[in-house]
């Protein structure tokens, strides 16, 4: 009896130390979902701080506040400007010329004319008003030409606000040829990009002429593409013709046709008479 007594006494207490495992188990499991949750609602928290992009009227897009704000700024500070450029009116295929731009303030008009070159007598000076900033970007485009910037597209004008760009221009296309100028301001965000704030352009068409030596080069480029030409439709006619031959003597053959027997002899008849008589 004693003997079942102990050893029931042995499992009820096997049967305790099982159940206060299981709960300390538990309780750790508790514990740690507890932290992963605490933890997704302080991440949830953080992005809910996190301020939004706002719309910024001085670019027409969503950026943060303090970028809108220093945006904005440098557009306010913009001031009136004036642009000159020396286009010729005239240009000749494959000659190059380099044109100019000066830009600055306005009430600097004498400054930036004074700064333009005059490289022919046909060259005009082309004014454009634009927004003057510490920072400035100007291109020069046109499809029949070719054009290389010899100064940097951007440029910071610092406190005087003036500057020069200059481009090596070669004509490719005779005719009427247009040329985009523009001239823009930019803002500098925090990450250091530059942002167009201000535009202003101008179209200005050359005309593009040839030389007499080029219309000559011309005119023989042209004259031998048109005797190649001829010459291709001569043999081709030639063959033709030789083609028309071998059939006319074909069907000439071909009417005459073979001798037959009665046709030799009356040959040798003929033949046999001639040699009695």
């Amino acid at each position: 009896m004693r003997a079942l007594s102990g050893l029931a006494m042995m499992f009820l207490l096997a049967s305790c130390a099982e159940r206060e495992t299981t709960t300390n188990a538990v309780d750790v499991d508790n514990v740690v979902i507890e932290n992963t949750e605490a933890d997704t609602n302080t991440l949830a928290v953080d992005n809910a701080a996190a301020p939004a992009d706002d719309y910024c009227e001085a670019i027409d897009a969503y950026v943060g506040k303090v970028q809108c704000a220093r945006l904005t700024d440098q557009k306010h500070r913009l001031s009136e400007g004036i642009a000159a450029f020396n286009p010729p009116t005239k240009m000749t295929v494959g000659k190059p010329m380099d044109l100019t731009l000066a830009l600055g303030k306005k009430a600097d008009a004498e400054r930036v004319d004074a700064a333009l070159n005059t490289p022919a007598p046909t060259t005009v000076r082309v004014h454009v008003a634009a927004k003057l900033g510490r920072y400035m970007r100007a291109t020069l485009t046109g499809g029949a030409f070719d054009i290389k910037p010899l100064t940097p597209e951007q440029q910071d004008l610092g406190a005087d606000r003036f500057g020069i760009w200059t481009w090596h221009v070669t004509p490719k296309e005779a005719g009427d040829q247009p040329l985009q100028l523009s001239v823009e301001a930019e803002a500098v965000g925090l990450d250091g990009q530059p942002t167009r704030i201000a535009l202003a352009s101008q179209q200005i068409t050359i005309h593009v002429g040839v030389t007499g030596v080029q219309r000559a080069e011309e005119g023989i480029a042209n004259g031998t593409s048109v005797l190649t030409g001829l010459e291709g439709l001569l043999l081709k006619l030639a063959a033709v013709v030789a083609a028309a031959g071998g059939v006319w003597l074909a069907l000439r053959r071909f009417g005459k046709g073979k001798p037959g027997p009665e046709a030799g002899k009356k040959d040798v008849g003929e033949k046999g008479g001639d040699e009695a008589g």
